[in-house]
């Protein structure tokens, strides 16, 4: 059984499930948590009617993806820009 699940017992995390906490515990195991709109993409989803393409639409996830070691979090972006919540 995961450490403070016994009896019952939730850890804080799990008590205080909010975006806030979840930020300070991603930051304390060196994870960047952030957000991405890739727009409307040209897939089986947005059909072939949409004004983007699929490497667009990836471009702004792959760089959250790979960002350094204390980079932005909890940001929300499109185009490698910040938008808002």
């Amino acid at each position: 059984m995961p450490r403070g699940m016994e009896r019952g017992k939730r850890t804080q995390t799990e008590r205080s499930p909010d975006a806030g906490n979840a930020r300070i515990q991603a930051a304390r195991r060196n994870v960047l948590v952030n957000a991405v709109d890739p727009g409307w993409v040209r897939s089986d989803m947005g059909g072939p009617s949409a004004p983007r393409s699929l490497e667009q639409g990836a471009d702004t996830i792959v760089w959250c993806a790979t960002l350094p070691d204390g980079g932005p979090i909890g940001g929300f972006y499109h185009d490698l820009k910040p938008i808002q919540w």
